[in-house]
């Protein structure tokens, strides 16, 4: 068992998991695993064409590296770390490329006593223990696995709503109605959006970053009008709006070419 550095417990060698194997491994280096991961590192999200056979055997490839010696010579806890690291950096992208999916399952899935978020999080959750659990070997699409994991989580999910609210009887059930879910690819997009601006995907500059800030607070704060961002910035109103437009065409490139959004 590895801790990676958010300190929670990563297992990354089981019996189950025979993907791990080292016969699975013999055509990736560990140079080129680790180049992948450095890659992902650095373009996180921008699709560069691994194809699932690729990116699981660089998973367990890292994942072999992290607990065994590597040609028979002991591993430093530095290399474990870094081969550990390098296991998260492919796995959180093979999550990220198939949010997705977890969105479109959770969307289809019909169910009044669990709550919309609550859906989405189970598909979340099931989606990225898949992605620990999948096997090259299972002969399915990485695809095929996930919506069969994410489906036995959403019933299990529901089943569990289900028998509670059964125990726990409500006497004016009316007062616990829970509104329509919110449509899930609107929400799709806003949390890509935002993604892209923590991660400053689309380089804006400091005034570009600051005109969306106060044109489009996130965080409930009053918008201001042109003239007021511009007195603040020190430009025109025209300056400003021109500052605005730049902005939003950078955004609009880095949400066309998002490959989760395709």
């Amino acid at each position: 068992m590895v801790v990676d550095n958010s300190g929670a417990d990563i297992i990354l060698w089981g019996p189950h998991d025979r993907q791990f194997g080292p016969a699975r491994f013999q055509r990736l280096s560990a140079k080129s695993v680790a180049d992948i991961a450095a890659c992902v590192a650095k373009q996180r999200g921008a699709g560069n064409g691994w194809d699932e056979q690729t990116l699981f055997s660089a998973l367990g490839k890292c994942a072999s590296l992290a607990m065994r010696p590597c040609r028979g010579k002991p591993a430093s806890a530095a290399d474990r770390m870094a081969w550990s690291s390098r296991w998260s950096l492919i796995r959180n992208y093979i999550v990220e490329q198939n949010v997705g999916l977890a969105y479109t399952m959770a969307a289809r899935f019909r169910c009044d006593e669990v709550e919309w978020d609550d859906l989405r999080s189970e598909a979340l959750f099931a989606l990225v223990r898949a992605v620990g659990g999948f096997d090259l070997q299972c002969g399915v699409r990485f695809s095929t696995y996930a919506c069969n994991a994410i489906i036995h989580a959403l019933i299990r999910a529901a089943k569990q709503a289900s028998q509670y609210r059964a125990r726990v009887r409500a006497e004016y059930d009316s007062l616990f109605e829970r509104p329509a879910p919110a449509d899930p690819w609107s929400e799709l997009f806003v949390d890509r959006l935002n993604l892209a601006l923590e991660e400053n995907r689309a380089n804006l500059t400091n005034r570009e970053a600051t005109v969306l800030s106060r044109r489009f607070p996130r965080d409930g704060n009053l918008k201001l009008s042109l003239a007021e961002v511009g007195k603040e910035i020190k430009l025109s109103k025209e300056g400003t709006r021109r500052v605005q437009e730049k902005a939003l065409g950078k955004l609009r490139l880095v949400l066309e070419a998002d490959s989760v959004l395709r």
